[in-house]
């Protein structure tokens, strides 16, 4: 009976360590699509932004657009300079062309 009882709790204790190292891992694979997420900026532009300006600005900045809302005038660029994401914001809110831009975050919500 006694053997029975610590080999019940030998199996808790090793379940409880399993659960814990794979809700470690799931908080790391989060954080690390986090910064995937966060090497992108979406930047709105204002009316009659001529194509050229939009082009010399991402090279300029070190971006490369992956997307692109016309009816928002809005563009969501992946960051390929080794520059952190605000310090691209603030490059791109510089140009007199450039409504507003921000980090390209995913939202979600708990149930």
């Amino acid at each position: 009976m006694k053997q029975l009882i610590l080999l019940t709790m030998a199996l808790s204790v090793l379940a409880f360590g399993l659960l814990a190292a794979a809700q470690e891992k799931k908080g790391n694979e989060n954080q690390q699509q986090s910064k995937k997420d966060s090497a992108e900026v979406l930047v709105k532009f204002k009316p009659n932004t001529k194509e050229e300006q939009i082009k010399a600005m991402a090279t300029e900045i070190g971006m490369l657009q992956v997307k692109q809302i016309k009816e928002l005038r809005l563009r969501v660029f992946k960051v390929t300079a080794n520059k952190k994401v605000d310090e691209v914001i603030r490059e791109c809110e510089k140009k007199p062309f450039v409504e507003y831009a921000e980090a390209n975050k995913k939202v979600t919500t708990k149930k």
